[in-house]
């Protein structure tokens, strides 16, 4: 009799798990048409092997920008929200790789009943355990959780890149910005110069008044520069400031500092790697995987359930006795359920799931696309 159960129980778990299985998401051949196989426009480009360029900006010539996007990364409120996002994720993922084993609980109680003038104890201790086994609807859960969990850790990445990127052009566009003050200043001292030699020589009667015109045009043209290229200064300054969370006062916009070079080896992927590894791609990869999962889930609601579990304990009337003859207790349950009634809900939600999956596909292609 044991045997026969379990050779049910066995095949009921088999035809339980293989009842639906997560559908494989590929990249289709209306994908690679939208991933270029080589650099269009650069046919002499030689490609080599990609460099790692997670934290571009510590390879460029100037230590201040390394300084300030890693103070960016600390302070800045998207990083910390997608850093949040992160956590949760993992901590969701944990919860539903949970779901795929029994739980197991342990339980003491303590109680005393009167009645008619007489009294009475009961102590017990014991394990409860339980398995719920589903048509792979928690393996899709668990598969969905991690899905997420990777479209998190994408999220995080595009932000930092983000926020670096925005950083470390500001910073340059500073530097450009203090550049052309410099000149501009440079130049309006050495063209009032040239208006005061013209205009002493438009009065010694030795060139015309249009020489004169000419110097002071150009001359006020440099002067009216000037507070443009500082008001430029202040406002990639204050930009600055924000993006890493501090005042405009603690950025210093010195002008002696030479415009950042980027780095001369960098090394050149192919562009269909490239855009694979970026992290609005690998999001949107990783949300079609997480849909995919769902869909599966929901499909799994479809199909039979099964719920096994048991308990073993010790009771008596006084704690001391607990683990003699006769305090031992034991039980065991199964049950199955089968859905046969909802109104058409549970196809309904199938048809969500799908719809969604559906929708994660178009959002990867669009990524593909916005990123080529």
């Amino acid at each position: 009799m044991r045997k026969s159960t379990g050779l049910v129980l066995s095949l009921l778990f088999g035809a339980l798990s293989g009842c639906v299985s997560i559908p494989q998401f590929q990249i289709t051949e209306q994908d690679k048409k939208v991933i270029p196989s080589q650099w269009s426009g650069s046919p002499a480009l030689e490609t080599s092997k990609a460099a790692d360029l997670s934290e571009w900006w510590s390879t460029w010539s100037d230590p201040e920008i390394a300084r300030l996007v890693a103070a960016s990364q600390a302070a800045n409120t998207d990083v910390r929200s997608s850093q949040e996002n992160l956590r949760y994720a993992q901590a969701s993922m944990t919860v539903a790789n949970a779901g795929l084993f029994p739980t197991l609980d342990g339980n003491y109680r303590a109680s005393r009943s009167h009645s008619l003038g007489h009294g009475s104890n009961t102590f017990s201790i014991g394990l409860n355990v339980s398995w719920t086994i589903d048509a792979g609807g928690r393996f899709a859960s668990s598969e969905a959780a991690f899905s997420d969990y990777l479209s998190s850790q994408a999220s995080l990445g595009e932000v930092r890149t983000r926020i670096a990127a925005e950083v470390a052009g500001a910073y340059v566009n500073m530097r450009l910005a203090q550049k052309r003050l410099d000149v501009a200043q440079e130049n309006a001292k050495t063209q009032q110069e040239a208006l005061d030699i013209a205009n002493w020589r438009y009065l010694s009667g030795l060139v015309p008044s249009t020489d004169v015109d000419q110097a002071r045009t150009s001359f006020e043209q440099t002067r009216a520069s000037i507070p443009v290229y500082r008001a430029q200064v202040m406002q990639y300054r204050n930009l600055i400031a924000r993006l890493i969370g501090t005042t405009p006062e603690a950025v210093n916009p010195t002008s002696t500092a030479p415009i950042p070079q980027p780095p001369r080896n960098l090394a050149l992927s192919s562009p269909g790697e490239t855009l694979r590894n970026r992290p609005a791609v690998r999001m949107a990869e990783a949300k079609v995987m997480s849909a995919l999962a769902r869909y599966a889930q929901a499909k799994s609601a479809l199909f039979p359930s099964l719920s096994i579990g048991g308990s073993f304990g010790l009771s008596g009337p006084i704690m001391g006795q607990l683990g003699e003859w006769g305090t031992h207790n034991s039980n065991g349950f199964g049950s199955l359920t089968l859905p046969i009634f909802n109104a058409g809900s549970l196809m309904a939600q199938v048809e969500q799931r799908d719809a969604q999956a559906a929708q994660a596909k178009i959002d990867y292609e669009a990524s593909l696309l916005g990123s080529g």
